[in-house]
């Protein structure tokens, strides 16, 4: 016979004093997730005036939920099977996404015993609500068959975080928690769950992330920052009693490579056509005392109604030795001189 088996243990100071830090600074009443139930079921007979512990073959329960939701209390209840806990299986752990109604069916020494179970909602415990309820089986239909061991089971029965996420960023050679804003996500067994947040007390981030409750074997860890995924993988290992998982702390490191600083964006190409030549730098040579490079030389006027340049009348330079204008002669078809010279022209030429 094969049976699914959950075996809880004592846990180690240093681990319980984490785990009650951890659990103390998310229990307020704005609890980020809604709280689960779970059901302890423990089978006993009497031996005389005692109570005797029995080892149950297997246990089931139907669970309806106490919700608002008229389409979630009508539907048809899913029958589940408990966990063992411990080795001798004389307790058995249900839970429930939610507080509600547990309908048990347990069977040990060929007898089925049945019982319903309401289990309550817990105000302020962000951590789900427990409930214990002990079956009684017919000593008659038992036998003989009483476990010799009559101590308590070493296991207890508060479930383990399989890992602590610390998500840092390296600066100057040192590791600096951050808060990623997507959060961290882990994956077991090919299904991805969003990690839970535990908060820094009185403040709004994230001192660290826990990765699942007592899942043993190969965890997939990651985060998104920075539009980039940042992963790790980690192998999560069952304690020397079989009892709980033993946590495992990850370190994963993120950098800011492509990150934005507040406020700041890529920078639009069409914006850039029509910024000043500050913006880039002067080019080499430029006079860096102006603003923009000095204009061309304009050079000297044409004649716009003559269409051709107009010679000097005399030696020398125009306006410098003595020499002026003048226009040669003119096209027949031209009918009046340039606005831009007054000189007279004798239509015979320059006289010898």
């Amino acid at each position: 016979m094969s049976r699914k088996r959950f075996i809880v243990t004592g846990l180690a100071g240093w681990l319980g004093g984490l785990a009650t830090a951890f659990m103390s600074t998310s229990c307020d009443p704005d609890c980020p997730e809604e709280p689960t139930a779970s059901l302890v079921i423990s089978l006993v007979t009497r031996d005389g005036s005692a109570l005797r512990p029995v080892e149950a073959d297997r246990v089931t329960y139907r669970f309806v939920p106490s919700s608002d939701d008229l389409e979630a209390v009508t539907a048809a209840p899913v029958e589940q099977e408990a966990v063992c806990l411990g080795e001798r299986c004389n307790q058995w752990i249900a839970s429930a996404p939610s507080p509600g109604i547990f309908d048990i069916e347990a069977h040990a020494c060929g007898r089925a015993i049945t019982q319903r179970v309401e289990v309550e909602d817990a105000m302020q415990d962000c951590w789900g609500t427990t409930a214990h309820v002990t079956l009684e089986v017919d000593p008659v239909a038992c036998g003989s068959a009483f476990p010799v061991e009559t101590e308590p089971d070493a296991c207890d029965l508060g479930a383990r975080p399989s890992a602590i996420v610390h998500v840092v960023e390296r600066v100057d050679d040192m590791l600096v928690p951050v808060s990623p804003k997507e959060g961290v996500w882990y994956e077991h067994e090919g299904r991805r769950f969003d990690a839970t947040c535990l908060p820094r007390p009185g403040m709004d981030e994230c001192v660290a992330w826990m990765a699942g409750l007592e899942l043993d074997g190969r965890l997939h860890i990651g985060t998104e920052y920075c539009d980039r995924t940042f992963d790790t993988y980690v192998t999560v290992e069952k304690d020397e009693a079989d009892c709980h998982v033993e946590t495992e702390f990850v370190v994963l490191e993120v950098d800011t490579l492509g990150c934005l600083a507040d406020g700041e964006g890529p920078e639009d190409p069409d914006d850039l056509t029509d910024r000043p030549r500050e913006a880039s730098g002067p080019a080499a040579g430029d006079d860096v005392t102006a603003p923009f490079p000095p204009p061309d030389p304009v050079p000297p006027p044409d004649d716009i109604t003559l269409g051709r340049t107009a010679q000097p009348a005399s030696g020398g330079r125009p306006g410098v030795d003595g020499g002026s204008w003048a226009h040669p002669d003119p096209s027949p078809y031209d009918t009046k001189l340039s606005d831009h010279d007054t000189t007279q022209v004798d239509p015979k030429g320059p006289q010898q």
